[in-house]
């Protein structure tokens, strides 16, 4: 499975910037950070492919689904 992040129709963000980060992020290896697959242009389109993270995203975590148990014990911040 994959996770994949298309470029917002409204994003300021053009062809040149968005290549240059895809270039950048498929040389960041790190046990924390979810690893980049590949990265598409066609045409107007533009997504970056992301290993998927089945057990949901930072900002899930943090709040929580009821945004009341968003607090992490020291174990689950280290």
């Amino acid at each position: 499975q994959v996770a994949v992040k298309l470029r917002s129709q409204s994003s300021n963000q053009g062809v040149k910037e968005f290549l240059t980060e895809a270039q950048n992020l498929t040389g960041i290896h790190h046990r924390n950070l979810v690893s980049l697959i590949g990265y598409c242009k066609d045409g107007e389109y533009m997504a970056l492919v992301y290993e998927y993270m089945s057990e949901g995203d930072l900002q899930h975590k943090l709040r929580g689904r009821d945004h009341n148990d968003g607090c992490l014990t020291w174990r689950q911040r280290l």
